[in-house]
């Protein structure tokens, strides 16, 4: 088992991103204390061609084994990684300085620990986590149903995070660290420009499903459906 904390990065088809992610990781984040995992589908050779282009030996890649989500790459490395720790994040994150310390400190008390996100009102509260460190033994009681996973695989898009946070917090295992600035880096708050995989998050159609899905779910961690919720990213 390794003690470093495996960053997760789905690659999300933004192949141009990945060594954006590798550069910002490396200059703000002590190597000995984690590895950079890139989640790629298959089929997604841009980001397989992008990731061969990174120095050698210094990160893991991954391909995606199950659901074509971000859920299911998660899910992928959390499965085949033998970390201690795993730090859920994506693409569209950027990582100030010394945001690792901090997580690492409190994560011997709490199961999940959200960083700042500089953005959502909901993170800042307490009420939500848009990146996480996860021990690993928080994993079989992380999703409901499921204990081999640490992300719900039915939602479209929306809400993965929100269950996760809920589950958490329901546990008695979730702490909200403002030290740790993790930037999410999202059109909604102005930070980067629209591209086909935030418009997922947009789509009416899977909005609506995914609301609806996590309504039914939400009694499994003591709340009620009728409770009205607004969209969380």
């Amino acid at each position: 088992m390794s003690d470093k904390v495996a960053v997760l990065i789905p690659t999300l088809k933004r192949p141009h991103k990945i060594r954006e992610n590798f550069d910002n990781l490396m200059t703000t984040t002590d190597p000995d204390l984690m590895d950079i995992v890139y989640i790629v589908e298959p089929d997604d050779i841009a980001s397989l061609d992008a990731w061969y282009g990174l120095p050698e030996f210094k990160s893991i890649l991954v391909t995606n084994q199950r659901v074509r989500s971000f859920a299911g790459a998660i899910n992928t490395a959390v499965r085949l990684l033998p970390h201690k720790y795993f730090f859920g994040a994506s693409d569209d994150f950027y990582f100030h300085d010394n945001w690792l310390p901090p997580l690492l400190e409190l994560s011997k008390d709490y199961g999940m620990v959200g960083p700042n996100d500089l953005g959502n009102e909901s993170v800042a509260k307490g009420e939500l986590a848009v990146s996480y460190l996860i021990r690993r033994d928080y994993v079989p009681r992380a999703c409901i149903g499921f204990p081999e996973n640490l992300l719900y695989e039915g939602y479209r898009h929306n809400y993965t995070d929100t269950e996760l946070t809920d589950t958490a917090i329901f546990n008695g295992e979730y702490k909200y660290c403002p030290e740790s600035i993790v930037e999410h880096m999202h059109p909604c708050w102005g930070k980067s420009n629209m591209d086909e995989t935030y418009q997922l998050s947009f789509d009416v159609g899977d909005t609506l499903y995914d609301k609806m899905l996590y309504m039914e779910r939400r009694p499994l961690w003591g709340l009620t459906p009728e409770e009205d919720t607004e969209i969380l990213f």
